[in-house]
C-alpha cells in the first residue's frame, strides 16, 4: 500500500507524456500507472497499462485504457488476477496473462470486459500474439478463438518463460535455459522436406 509521508499519501506510480523533440511535459497523472512487471502498450491513440501489483485503492489488478492525448481514463477492465509483461493489442481484443498457471485473458478493446480466460500449463511466459494465435514456449500454438492447443514443438526449455516469434514465414524459439534455438516451418514450406532432411549429415 502507498506509504504515508508527512501526513500525505504517496502516489503508487505516475504516467506522463513528453514532447519527443523538446522533452516538455505534456501531461501527467498519478491516478493510473503501470503496476510492476508490465510495459505500456499504445495503439490508435490509446495507452494500455497493466501489472501484477494490486491497485492500492481497491486491492485488485486491472488493465487501464487511457486517452493518449491527455491521460484521461477511457475504461478500467474487470478485476484480473494479474496483467503481466505486456498488454498485447490485436484487431478485436487485447491479451494479457498471469504469473500463475491458470489464465490468459482476452479483453474487449472497447470496454475492458473479459471475453475469455484461457488456461495455460506454464507460469511466467511472455507470449507472442500472432493474429488469433498465441505462441508460447517450446513452439506451443494455442487458438484464442477456441482455446485449443493446436501444436507443440520439441520441449527444449524447462523454464517456459519465453514465447516463440514469427519471422519470414517461420516460427523461432530460443531456449532461455540453454540458449538452444530451434525453428519450425509451416504452410507450404512445411510440406516440402528441407535440404537438411533430404541430405542428412554422414554418421
Amino acid at each position: 500500500s502507498p506509504e504515508l509521508r508527512r501526513g500525505k499519501r504517496l502516489a503508487a506510480g505516475v504516467t506522463a507524456a513528453l514532447d519527443p523533440l523538446t522533452g516538455r511535459l505534456l501531461w501527467a497523472t498519478t491516478d493510473y500507472s503501470v503496476r510492476s512487471a508490465c510495459t505500456i502498450s499504445a495503439a490508435d491513440g490509446r495507452l494500455y497499462l497493466g501489472g501484477f501489483m494490486p491497485d492500492p485503492r481497491t486491492g485488485q489488478c486491472y488493465v487501464w485504457c487511457l486517452d493518449a492525448r491527455d491521460g484521461s481514463l477511457i475504461w478500467r477492465s474487470e478485476p484480473l488476477r494479474q496483467a503481466r509483461n505486456v498488454v498485447a493489442v490485436a484487431d478485436k481484443f487485447l491479451m494479457t496473462s498471469t504469473q500463475s498457471p491458470d489464465a490468459v485473458y482476452l479483453l474487449d478493446k472497447q470496454t475492458g470486459k473479459i471475453i475469455k480466460a484461457l488456461s495455460k500449463p506454464y507460469m511466467c511466459t511472455r507470449y507472442t500474439l500472432c493474429g488469433r494465435y498465441l505462441l508460447g514456449p517450446n513452439m506451443d500454438v494455442q487458438d484464442t478463438g477456441t482455446g485449443r492447443f493446436l501444436s507443440s514443438g520439441p520441449a527444449v526449455d524447462p523454464n517456459g518463460c519465453l514465447g516463440a516469434i514469427v519471422s519470414n514465414g517461420r516460427i523461432f524459439y530460443t531456449s532461455q535455459a540453454g540458449g538452444l534455438q530451434v525453428s519450425l516451418a509451416y504452410g507450404s514450406e512445411a510440406a516440402v522436406p528441407s535440404t537438411a532432411q533430404q541430405n542428412p549429415p554422414p554418421n
